[in-house]
C-alpha cells in the first residue's frame, strides 16, 4: 500500500514564449497586465480535442518573494503596477474517468465522489511567469496533465479571444521552447555528490553502444540489433549512508559522463550541502533544460489534493532561486 506522504516530489520546468510560426522571442509582454484583465472567469478552449479551462489566481507577494521578483536591476524591463499581488494560472483538462479509492482493511473499491451535477474530474497544469523574457514556470499535478505547448495554444486562443492579440497579425501564435542553460552542466565538475541518477541509451550491433552499456553489461552471446537499457540510481530514505551521494557521483562519472554513443537520458540530481536551505538541482545534461526539483505540501485531511496556491507559491519560490540563472538567460535562445 502506497504511504500516505504530506508532501509529494515534483518537478518545476522553465519555459519561453516564442513566435509559434518561426520559433523567434518575441518583444517582453507585461504578463502581469495581461492576467490581470484575464482575471475572473474561467476561459474555456478546445485544445488537441481536449477541453482546456484556465483560471487565473491572484497571490499576495510574501516579503519573501519581495527582492526576487523586483526589477530594478534589468534593463529595461516591465515594472508592475502592483508589488503586492502576482498571478498564477490553474489549467484544468478534464480526465476520461473517476478515479477509484480503496478501503485499506477489506481491499473493496469505489469511485472517488464527485460534488454533483456540473462537476468533473481534471487533472491541473499549474502556471507562473517570471517578470521578464516572456518566462514561465509550470508544475504537472500528474503525468496525464496538460504541458506547455499546450498551455500556450490555450494561451493564444484566450488571448485572440479577449482581443489581446495584433488584428494586423492574424497568423500569430504562441508557441513554446524550454529555457536552455548551458552551464548547468558545468555544475557537475563542481558535485560532491548525487542524490540520483537516470541514465538511458541503446546498445548492440545496429547501434553506436551508448557510454558504459557494454563495460557494464557485456555483449551477450546471442547477436543483438538493438536494445534501449535504463539505469536508475537513487538513495534509500533511512538505510543510504552519508558517502552514498558520493559513491552516485563517482560511479556516473566514471561509468557514462562522457555521454557518448546512442544516449537518450543523463539526468542527475546534485546532493546539496548539509543544512542548506535550497532545492536540489535537477539537471538535464543532454538538454541542458533549467528545471527544479521540490516537494509539494498537499491540502490537509482526507482529499489529500494539491492546492492551487500552494502548487503557484512553489514555482515562484523555485523562481527566487533561479533568478540569477534565468536573468542570464532573459534573451537568450539556443
Amino acid at each position: 500500500m502506497a504511504r500516505i506522504r504530506e508532501k509529494i516530489p515534483r518537478t518545476i520546468q522553465w519555459w519561453r514564449l516564442v513566435d509559434g510560426r518561426s520559433g523567434a522571442a518575441v518583444e517582453e509582454v507585461d504578463w502581469f497586465s495581461v492576467l490581470g484583465k484575464l482575471y475572473g472567469p474561467q476561459h474555456i478552449y478546445s485544445v488537441d480535442g481536449r477541453e482546456q479551462s484556465g483560471l487565473i489566481r491572484s497571490l499576495p507577494v510574501s516579503n519573501a518573494w519581495q527582492d526576487s521578483l523586483a526589477v530594478s536591476d534589468l534593463e529595461d524591463a516591465i515594472q508592475v503596477v502592483d508589488e503586492t499581488t502576482t498571478y498564477g494560472v490553474v489549467l484544468a483538462g478534464g480526465k476520461d474517468f473517476v478515479p477509484n479509492q480503496l478501503n485499506t482493511e477489506s481491499g473493496d473499491q469505489q469511485p472517488l465522489g464527485l460534488a454533483g451535477d456540473g462537476w468533473e474530474p481534471v487533472d491541473n497544469l499549474f502556471v507562473w511567469f517570471a517578470p521578464f523574457g516572456n518566462i514561465f514556470g509550470v508544475m504537472a499535478e500528474s503525468v496525464s496533465a496538460a504541458r506547455a505547448k499546450t498551455f500556450a495554444e490555450w494561451l493564444t486562443l484566450t488571448m485572440e479571444g479577449a482581443g489581446m492579440l495584433d488584428p494586423d497579425d492574424p497568423e500569430f501564435s504562441w508557441a513554446v521552447h524550454p529555457v536552455i542553460d548551458k552551464q548547468q552542466a558545468n555544475k557537475l565538475r563542481t558535485a560532491t555528490g548525487l542524490r540520483s541518477m537516470a541514465f538511458a541509451g541503446l546498445f548492440g550491433n545496429n547501434v553506436r553502444d551508448a557510454s558504459g552499456l557494454a563495460r557494464i553489461f557485456g555483449r551477450p552471446q546471442a547477436a543483438v540489433g538493438a536494445l534501449r537499457i535504463e539505469v536508475k540510481v537513487s538513495r534509500v530514505a533511512g538505510q543510504s549512508a552519508p558517502g552514498d551521494e558520493e559513491a552516485i557521483l563517482d560511479w556516473f562519472s566514471q561509468e557514462f559522463g562522457d555521454l557518448e554513443g546512442s544516449v537518450q537520458k543523463a539526468q542527475v540530481t546534485i546532493a546539496q550541502d548539509q543544512g542548506a536551505d535550497v532545492p536540489a538541482d535537477e539537471i538535464d545534461l543532454l538538454h541542458h533544460r533549467l528545471t527544479r526539483k521540490v516537494k509539494v505540501a498537499l491540502a490537509p485531511g482526507a482529499t489529500r489534493s494539491f492546492e492551487a496556491s500552494t502548487a503557484i507559491s512553489e514555482i515562484v519560490s523555485a523562481f527566487c532561486n533561479d533568478r540569477k540563472d534565468l536573468a542570464r538567460l532573459r534573451f537568450k535562445i539556443d
